[in-house]
């Protein structure tokens, strides 16, 4: 059961509304990420009638306006900034940033401010703590925002 959480202005979920291990900006594709167009986005919302609505589960920060007024946020992510997956296909999401990142919404005047912030902190210890449990691939991310991809 996906995670969704929701107020009269917000919806909230992990990455889709009704799947939560598959983005909801992004489409994975055996040639590679694409965004989806706002169509997709449109049919995969439907029924949803807030005006802001947050997913994540690619740690890759983005704001998409949606046609009909509302918008979408991916805050990023504050402890790993990038990954490789295989499912559905061999792909890898990067923020390119070793940076710790989020957004803050505000909502002021019947409008929404949303303002994504990049952290600098002790990266390289968070890297050593990653390495030192065996893995390596997060360490790699943690030290460089991008994934390791295998070779």
């Amino acid at each position: 059961m996906p995670l969704v959480r929701t107020t009269e202005h917000l919806y909230m979920c992990h990455a889709q509304p009704t799947v939560d291990d598959v983005p909801l900006l992004e489409k994975i594709e055996p040639q590679g990420t694409q965004w989806r167009s706002d169509d997709e986005l449109l049919q995969l919302l439907n029924g949803i009638e807030q005006p802001m609505i947050l997913c994540a589960h690619t740690h890759v920060p983005s704001i998409k306006y949606l046609p009909d007024g509302r918008m979408i946020i991916n805050p990023g992510s504050v402890g790993l900034p990038a990954y490789h997956d295989d499912l559905p296909y061999d792909h890898v999401m990067e923020s390119r940033v070793p940076h710790a990142q989020y957004a803050v919404l505000d909502y002021t005047d019947g409008r929404w401010n949303v303002t994504h912030r990049s952290i600098v902190y002790d990266w390289k210890r968070a890297a050593l703590q990653a390495a030192s449990r065996g893995r390596q691939d997060w360490a790699y991310a943690l030290r460089t925002g991008l994934a390791l991809r295998d070779e």
